[in-house]
């Protein structure tokens, strides 16, 4: 997590290098990497450590694809389960705390940047359910979201057709609509 807020600061502190636009920084990843994503979105002002502090970790767009968002209930799958007791430390009846604080789910507010989550239907490795209640959650909490079907698809779904081409281009709208279409040369 700090890692992820770290280059996040950097990026911003290097954006006039670069020719970055600070204030168009979309988050964004698949399963855990959506965990991260997620976290990183809901939890400004935490988990900040290392170079560049006086930076904003801030991000104003966030894109989920089949996203872990709710560890407090992970012993149905004991892969990930066993990941996650070595990752955080303990089991979730050992360390309720810190399962409960490492689920996106639990920080959400109405500041939550904008929000893309694109779930494939099968998905047998993250319930599809999971990303339905991450969805109503930031909608009780008034934080903009859109939510893209991949219909009886599974994990992975966006690496592969028919999903490749509608995926990309629900992400690059989302991204459009969000920070601005790129200007033109």
């Amino acid at each position: 997590m700090t890692d992820a807020k770290a280059a996040i600061r950097w990026v911003r502190r290097h954006t006039a290098e670069y020719g970055i636009d600070p204030d168009r920084i979309v988050v964004g990843g698949g399963f855990s990497g959506g965990h991260l994503a997620a976290l990183v979105a809901t939890t400004p002002g935490r988990w900040e450590e290392g170079e560049n502090l006086d930076v904003s970790s801030s991000v104003q767009g966030v894109l989920l694809l089949n996203p872990v968002t709710d560890l407090r209930d992970q012993g149905s799958s004991a892969g990930l389960h066993q990941g996650l007791i070595r990752w955080l430390g303990g089991s979730p009846g050992e360390i309720p705390g810190v399962y409960e604080d490492a689920s996106p789910i639990v920080h959400l507010t109405g500041a939550t940047p904008p929000t893309l989550i694109l779930h494939g239907s099968a998905d047998t490795s993250v319930p599809y359910q999971e990303s339905i209640a991450y969805m109503d959650a930031m909608r009780a909490a008034g934080a903009p979201v859109q939510f893209f079907t991949a219909d009886g698809a599974d994990h992975g779904f966006f690496n592969n057709p028919p999903w490749y081409e509608p995926t990309l281009a629900a992400m690059m709208d989302f991204a459009d609509s969000v920070v601005g279409a790129p200007a033109s040369n």
